[in-house]
């Protein structure tokens, strides 16, 4: 419902539709929210194709409420790129963990020949 604040949609339309399923009147809120949705559910990406004004106001205000994060996290993406701030840290998380499983510690008898050599 947050798109249809962005696009208004036909006054004949909005009249068959009940009013606690309109989108907020407030664009800047309706913004956010669909950002933020899309920030929710997936990992780093660059913005949306919205004008540059609107996302820089949406983006530095979710960043200034400890939502997002920006910066350059996947080497695959040019450009800056914005992430939620708990999936990024789950992210980060998996993987540490991954690069702990591959650290294997080594067997008695190897670290001997290791020694011995």
């Amino acid at each position: 419902m947050e798109l249809a604040a962005l696009h208004p949609l036909d006054p004949a339309l909005t009249a068959s539709i009940p009013a606690i399923i309109l989108p907020p009147a407030d664009r800047e809120s309706a913004l956010r929210e669909l950002i933020r949705g899309r920030l929710e559910c997936l990992g780093p990406v660059r913005p949306l194709a919205l004008t540059p004004d609107d996302l820089e106001q949406t983006l530095t205000a979710l960043e200034t409420q400890g939502f997002a994060v920006r910066g350059h996290f996947d080497p695959d993406l040019a450009g800056e790129q914005w992430c939620e701030r708990r999936l990024l840290a789950c992210i980060n998380r998996y993987r540490v963990e991954n690069l702990r499983r591959e650290i294997a510690p080594a067997s008695p008898a190897a670290y001997m020949r290791f020694l011995l050599t």
